[in-house]
């Protein structure tokens, strides 16, 4: 890149990654600038542009650690886009909810707490069918099947994704204990990294409230 492109020019960040011939290089050069990056709206901006390039496992983690350090939890900041997949393999990601107010439950089929908030998680998806709104299991379990089967004998409401332990929303929001729910508003952006339990009347309140908006 260096001897394709005269840097006294001050050549756009575009111009350097078209210089360099193979995809994989060229995300090599894009994740060492955005390793760099000072802000997660930054980091995002390039992200979405230069993601193609992202082909190795290796760099698509790595692009995803950096995101996951830049999160910021005050309200109105860029959520974590998270991108998971359901029973069936199908992934969804925070982007493919845009225009609703999403609920994320971090769980596992192992957690008591977790397990006694059911009742409410479903009662809630039921109040809110047909509206703006959407939930979303997240499961932290480490034993992919035993969640597989927990999601269909217990026909679990709203959408259920797997992200396993060790996954990069939980480290997003420093979570160290289940069960922990997120509320995001219509736009990708955070309302509280630590909302409500579905059993706490303040959490309908507070949908309800960024659901007029």
């Amino acid at each position: 890149m260096y001897r394709k492109v005269d840097l006294t020019t001050n050549p756009s960040f575009e111009a350097q990654v078209a210089s360099i011939p193979v995809d994989v290089l060229k995300g090599q050069y894009v994740l060492n600038s955005l390793e760099s990056a000072r802000s997660y709206t930054d980091f995002q901006e390039m992200n979405d542009k230069f993601q193609m390039y992202f082909t190795l496992p290796e760099q698509q983690a790595r692009a995803e650690a950096v995101g996951s350090k830049l999160v910021e939890t005050a309200t109105g900041t860029p959520a974590f886009n998270f991108n998971y997949a359901d029973v069936s393999g199908k992934k969804t990601s925070l982007t493919d909810l845009k225009g609703k107010v999403v609920l994320l439950d971090l769980w596992a089929t192992w957690c008591g707490p977790c397990k006694a908030q059911e009742p409410f998680w479903d009662e809630l998806n039921e109040q809110y069918a047909g509206k703006d709104g959407v939930s979303a299991g997240i499961s932290v379990d480490t034993d992919k099947a035993a969640w597989e089967k927990y999601v269909a004998e217990k026909d679990l409401k709203g959408l259920q994704l797997h992200a396993g332990p060790g996954n990069q929303l939980s480290a997003a929001y420093n979570v160290a204990g289940i069960p922990r729910y997120i509320l995001i508003d219509k736009a990708g952006n955070l309302i509280t990294p630590d909302s409500p339990r579905p059993s706490d009347p303040k959490l309908k309140a507070l949908i309800d409230e960024w659901l007029k908006k």
